[in-house]
């Protein structure tokens, strides 16, 4: 018996509203950060580190994330209070981001917001998906996907149109009072007791420290070395260069050796990425989160720097990518959970995002009308609700039920994990070649991401295709 679909339904009302509340907040935050960045360092300086803010949050994205899919599947009742406390520490970040002196206390202070993110993108998830069957959970996630892009599309609106008539700050005090109403939401959901819920959970043991620490500092070492390679800070070939370069060769060996030693056990467990559907849609969703950062971060900056755009008509990029999702959402999750496979709306997906890379590699330029490349990422739009739709429903679908929180929790880090080595490496682009070049060659380097993506996409099944993994004895609680 489930008893978080057995919940009464004004409970499972309020727990899917406090949801809804939480993902429109979270992803106008990660998509007005793209304007509201570039506008904070112009006040306070060090405009050449803002950038770390979301590479180095993203990394602490792909700590959490495993994380929090460990503790989910080893105590499921206790999602509620992790995702209560997650959406807190977010409006403390965004409160704290707005009263913040200079970009260092920015980008340490946002490296919080992986509590937050981890909480909407694996948590929230998988408590829909507990709630309701398979079929209502799909339209459910649907819903999900088409408020994630309303929150795409009044993200940068809102926060270019704040920073025009006041400022910075402004744009960043407006979100943290949503985030705490809906932490209030969910904590008045659906409450199931630990003992209710015990023959739902895992029997893994520990966390693995060691795998986790490893892993932390290879991600972070590559990010800031190849971030930092560019600038003034820690150019190529310098001793801090090279030191971050030995932190990383450690941060990997660690990792490597944790991964060997306890396998189903580790910080990735072994048995989780053995299933086809969960190794294909992590690594899908990295290179398609990569690729897409070129134009979803780097291009209002574009806007406000080479074609002398406001802020304003810098933010409308990013809104018009969200705004085809309010209609695409619901019917993409339909698709996937009719199909029980996300492989055609992956392929149909991709192949409109190779399009769209390949017009802006022949059109860019200062002079290119603005009005041209607002109708660009307008068609965007289509591959960026794919994606949100492919994140949020197919883990839910496509992955067994013994696996689906921690699976999940993969499949999201493979999305923090993309946007933080592709900010590093389009940063490092356009730092040793200057924001036009760079930029274009950013481009190219989306482009071949996402064709490598179109590939591995043929690779999906149907969960009832799929062969579970064989379990070895349940392990002692420790």
């Amino acid at each position: 018996m489930n008893p978080f679909e057995n919940a009464p339904p004004p409970k499972k009302l309020l727990t899917v509203v406090g949801i809804y509340v939480a993902v429109v907040v979270a992803m106008c935050q990660s998509s007005g950060v793209s304007t509201l960045l570039p506008a904070a360092a112009a006040d306070v300086g060090q405009a050449e580190l803002y950038p770390l803010a979301s590479t180095l949050g993203g990394a602490v994205s792909v700590i959490v994330m495993p994380l929090y899919g460990w503790l989910a599947a080893r105590n499921p009742a206790g999602k509620r209070m992790i995702m209560v406390v997650s959406l807190v520490i977010g409006a403390a970040v965004c409160a704290a981001r707005a009263m913040a002196p200079n970009m260092v206390t920015i980008i340490v202070v946002s490296l919080f917001w992986a509590f937050t993110s981890a909480g909407v993108f694996v948590i929230s998830f998988t408590m829909v998906r507990e709630m309701y069957s398979s079929e209502k959970a799909g339209v459910q996630l649907g819903v999900v996907s088409a408020l994630m892009s309303g929150g795409m599309i009044g993200g940068p609106l809102l926060t270019g149109m704040l920073i025009d008539v006041f400022d910075w700050r402004v744009a960043s005090h407006v979100l943290w009072p949503f985030l705490l109403v809906a932490a209030a939401l969910v904590f008045a959901g659906v409450r199931v007791s630990p003992a209710d819920a015990a023959h739902l959970a895992s029997n893994r043991a520990a966390f693995d420290v060691p795998g986790c620490v490893g892993f932390a500092l290879f991600l972070g070492g590559a990010i800031l070395t190849l971030s930092l390679g560019g600038t003034s800070f820690a150019p190529f070939g310098s001793a801090f260069n090279w030191a971050l370069i030995g932190l990383t060769a450690v941060g990997a060996v660690v990792f490597a050796a944790a991964l060997q030693k306890k396998k189903d056990r580790s910080f990735l467990p072994v048995g989780v990425l053995k299933n086809r559907n969960v190794l294909v849609l992590a690594t899908n969703n990295a290179l398609l989160t990569a690729s897409a950062m070129a134009l979803f971060f780097f291009l209002p900056s574009y806007v406000l720097n080479v074609m002398q755009g406001s802020a304003t008509e810098a933010a409308l990029p990013t809104t018009l990518f969200g705004l085809l999702g309010l209609v695409l959402g619901p019917f993409f999750g339909k698709w996937v959970a009719k199909a029980r496979n996300a492989r055609s709306l992956v392929t149909m997906g991709t192949l409109v995002r190779i399009a769209v890379t390949v017009c802006f590699l022949m059109l860019l330029k200062p002079t290119m009308p603005i009005w041209l490349v607002f109708a660009l990422m307008l068609v965007a739009g289509i591959y960026n609700s794919q994606n949100l739709v492919t994140n949020s429903t197919a883990p839910q679908i496509q992955v067994p039920a013994a696996q689906r929180v921690q699976g999940n929790s993969v499949v999201q880090l493979g999305q923090n994990l993309g946007s933080s080595i592709g900010m590093a490496v389009y940063t490092m682009v356009i730092a040793m070649s200057g924001f036009a070049d760079g930029f274009r060659v950013s481009l190219i380097v989306a482009l071949a991401l996402a064709v490598v993506a179109l590939g591995l996409a043929q690779l999906l099944r149907p969960l009832d295709d799929e062969v579970e993994p064989e379990t070895s004895a349940p392990e002692a609680k420790v």
